[in-house]
């Protein structure tokens, strides 16, 4: 099916959706790893939820290749000669596991959701910092008139200073 093509004014009005997405993984990401902070279980539950929507918001954008007219992926902001696909990292975990975690613990009160509640998510460090690199490719691809007033958070080290 083929996508609807956007315009140049509708890209710009929905880049400010892309760029709160980043900004709130980054921010749910650092206070969830704030030092000297202890958070209670329901607390630190809470911030791992609000981190884990916004990974999923970005890699179904980033990486999904929707067929709903009205979901945004990054394909449509590029032009037509750009493979996205092909441009894009490597995402580092199975792609389909993390989608079937996230939707479990997030979305669907399961028998199975107790296997994924007590995983260890140490590798939400790294889902962090490949989704601010897969943004800053991204807006390296962007044409020149819908670069201006795009945002991509530095993926810096959430203990220093």
């Amino acid at each position: 099916m083929t996508r609807p093509r956007r315009t140049n004014e509708e890209l710009r009005k929905a880049r400010i959706h892309i760029s709160y997405e980043l900004r709130a993984l980054d921010a749910a990401f650092r206070l969830m790893l704030k030092p000297g902070v202890q958070h209670t279980f329901e607390e630190s539950r809470l911030l791992l939820e609000a981190f884990l929507i916004h990974v999923r918001t970005l890699v179904d954008f980033f990486y999904v290749d929707s067929t709903n007219k009205d979901d945004m992926i990054a394909q449509d902001f590029l032009p037509s000669s750009t493979d996205w696909a092909a441009k894009r990292p490597t995402f580092p975990v199975n792609l389909k596991e993390l989608r079937t975690a996230i939707n479990k613990l997030l979305a669907h009160l399961s028998y199975s959701r107790r296997k994924y509640a007590e995983e260890e998510w140490q590798w939400k460090i790294i889902l962090r910092s490949h989704l601010l690199e897969t943004a800053k490719t991204f807006k390296d691809c962007l044409p020149d008139e819908l670069w201006e007033g795009w945002e991509v958070p530095e993926p810096v080290d959430p203990w220093a200073p």
